[in-house]
C-alpha cells in the first residue's frame, strides 16, 4: 500500500445573486504515489442545492496505480480581497457527500497519465458532491468566499502484466 495524499484545494464561490458557482483554483497533491488531484464543481450552488465534484487525477509515477480510497472534506471558507469582512463558516454552510465506493470497483490509473472520474468509468451520480446547506438564514456572506476542501487519495502499485 502506498501512502495517502491529502492537501487543501481552494474553491472560489462566486457572487451571482442567490446562486453561487464554485470554480477550482489550480492546486495539486504530490505525495506518494505521486498523484495529483484537481477539483471543479459542476454547476451553480445555492442554499439547498448539491453539485457533483469533478475530480481529475494524474499519476506521475512510472507504474500503474490502483486507487484504494478517495475522499473530500470541507475545511474552511475565507474572505476574498473584495470581501474582507466575510462571515461565512465553511463547515456550517457547505457539506460534502462521498459517493465513490472504490471497494466495489477497480479503478486503475495508467503510468504517467491523467484521467477524470468519467474517464475512469465512474458515473457522475457516484462522484462526491458539495452542497450549500439551507440554514434558513441570510447566507449572502458566502458569495465570493473561497472554500477550502481537503482531497485524500490512496493507492497501491499494480504489477506489470
Amino acid at each position: 500500500m502506498l501512502g495517502a495524499a491529502a492537501v487543501p484545494v481552494m474553491l472560489a464561490v462566486a457572487a451571482m445573486g442567490i446562486a453561487s458557482q464554485v470554480v477550482a483554483e489550480p492546486r495539486t497533491l504530490t505525495k506518494p504515489p505521486r498523484l495529483t488531484v484537481e477539483v471543479a464543481v459542476v454547476g451553480l450552488l445555492q442554499p439547498g442545492v448539491s453539485r457533483p465534484l469533478a475530480l481529475t487525477i494524474t499519476n506521475s509515477s512510472g507504474q500503474r496505480v490502483r486507487l484504494t480510497s478517495l475522499s473530500v472534506v470541507v475545511e474552511t471558507a475565507t474572505p476574498t480581497p473584495e470581501q474582507p469582512d466575510l462571515a461565512c463558516d465553511g463547515r456550517s454552510n457547505f457539506a460534502i457527500s462521498q459517493s465513490v465506493d472504490l471497494t466495489r470497483m477497480e479503478v486503475t490509473l495508467p503510468a504517467r497519465a491523467t484521467r477524470s472520474l468519467a474517464d475512469l468509468g465512474i458515473p457522475e451520480g457516484e462522484w462526491p458532491k458539495v452542497a450549500m446547506r439551507d440554514l434558513g438564514t441570510d447566507q449572502d456572506p458566502c458569495q465570493g468566499a473561497q472554500l477550502t476542501v481537503t482531497v485524500s487519495a490512496a493507492g497501491e502499485r499494480v504489477p506489470a502484466s
